[in-house]
């Protein structure tokens, strides 16, 4: 199959998200969106289907909402990050793909399985967002099941992450295999552990999320 032009040529960042209330914003915009779908499996079988497919991106930008773990579940050397805080997230982690032990969680790679690829975000394009919006710069852990309870919260607490999404160390790992370079944006919506009403400001997190994300929309440097 011969590639047309259309093919050829790239576009510049690809903003993707996981649901629908997470991308609101994009309707103002002219840059291209993705939804990917709430999950792992969905938002990598979703991004690798447009890379594979193209035309090619410059940059893929994550943007979303997530969980933060509260200052007694960090037992690691994750920071603390508040609700309503906006999130550079530059290092990405799996959380729940290993196995636990009576030591610990031990991820795959721990037990000589799996792949090295570092889920590292670029360097040059965060610190243009965080130049523009402000925000934390932040470590993300992914999961497929969120840290609904203290305990699963302090468990996780251990593995370094400020936040905890359940999409970002998957969109990480398919433009590591791409060769595509990436940034993720995250705005606290609530504390990790046992769920109150009083820790969960969801409808302020993705406002706070969407006007952020217009913000970089319209930025130079990104693609």
């Amino acid at each position: 199959m011969v590639p047309s032009y259309a093919m050829l040529c790239a576009v510049s960042s690809l903003f993707v998200y996981a649901s629908p209330r997470e991308g609101a914003w994009s309707a103002e915009n002219s840059v291209e969106t993705l939804a990917l779908g709430v999950g792992k499996t969905a938002a990598a079988t979703t991004l690798t289907r447009r890379l594979a497919n193209g035309p090619p991106v410059t940059a893929v930008v994550l943007v979303g909402v997530c969980g933060a773990f509260p200052k007694e579940h960090l037992i690691g050397a994750g920071e603390q990050r508040d609700v309503l805080d906006l999130c550079v997230v530059t290092r990405e982690i799996f959380g729940d793909e290993g196995v636990h032990t009576p030591d610990g969680f031990l991820s795959v790679e721990d037990l000589g399985f799996g792949s090295k690829l570092r889920l590292v975000a670029c360097e040059r394009r965060s610190k243009l967002v965080i130049q523009r919006i402000g925000g934390h710069r932040s470590v993300g852990v992914t999961v497929s099941t969120c840290s609904g309870t203290d305990e699963s919260s302090i468990e996780r607490g251990k593995l370094g992450a400020s936040v905890e999404s359940m999409e970002g160390a998957s969109v990480a790992h398919v433009c590591g295999v791409h060769g595509v370079p990436w940034v993720q944006l995250r705005c606290v919506s609530n504390y990790t552990g046992d769920r109150t009403p009083d820790r969960w400001r969801l409808d302020e997190a993705l406002s706070t999320l969407a006007e952020a994300t217009r913000e970089i929309s319209m930025m130079e440097g990104l693609d």
